[in-house]
């Protein structure tokens, strides 16, 4: 799997790099998934993209549909311990938000005091920090996350289908 927009970075693997496994790994794999844009790596890719679906309460007590969101809340403080914290911040810009970034490292140990601010603006989250967050006291009740599905690309079907044949799986 690879972030479509940022690709291999540098091709370092970690820390030095975003990469979890060196290059030469892709010619052992049957299917690369490229999350948000095709990266021309492989012949063997396919596209996946995120598809936001609402806001939900970390707290689990409301949601609400994203253009309803919008409509309330312009601006907010946008809260993200992932691989790409501006990727996060570009989407809710494109649902139309005005998102302040505050970025973690990934797999960030929250201790909650990264969703407290001096304003009124609302905090959304990745649903991946939310499930860190939910476990914590004191997360205020204006901390959302962006409830996301996944949609692949044309082909892919046929693609996984394929693939479950050659390896004696299914029918």
């Amino acid at each position: 799997m690879f972030d479509g927009y940022r690709g291999v970075g540098n091709g370092l693997c970690l820390p030095a790099g975003p990469l979890r496994e060196p290059l030469s790994r892709l010619q052992g794999v049957d299917l690369v998934v490229a999350n948000g844009a095709l990266t021309g790596l492989a012949d063997n890719e396919i596209l996946m993209q995120a598809e936001p679906r609402a806001f939900v309460r970390v707290s689990g007590t409301g949601r609400m549909d994203c253009d309803a969101f919008v409509r309330m809340h312009r601006e907010v403080h946008a809260v993200a311990g992932i691989g790409n914290p501006s990727r996060f911040s570009h989407t809710l810009r494109e649902l139309g938000l005005e998102p302040q970034l505050h970025p973690l490292p990934d797999h960030h140990r929250y201790r909650g005091d990264e969703v407290l601010f001096d304003d009124d603006w609302p905090v959304v989250v990745t649903e991946k920090d939310a499930t860190k967050l939910r476990s914590l006291a004191g997360v205020p009740e204006n901390c959302w996350y962006l409830e996301i599905d996944t949609a692949m690309g044309p082909g892919t079907e046929e693609k996984l289908q394929e693939l479950l044949r050659v390896h004696g799986i299914g029918s």
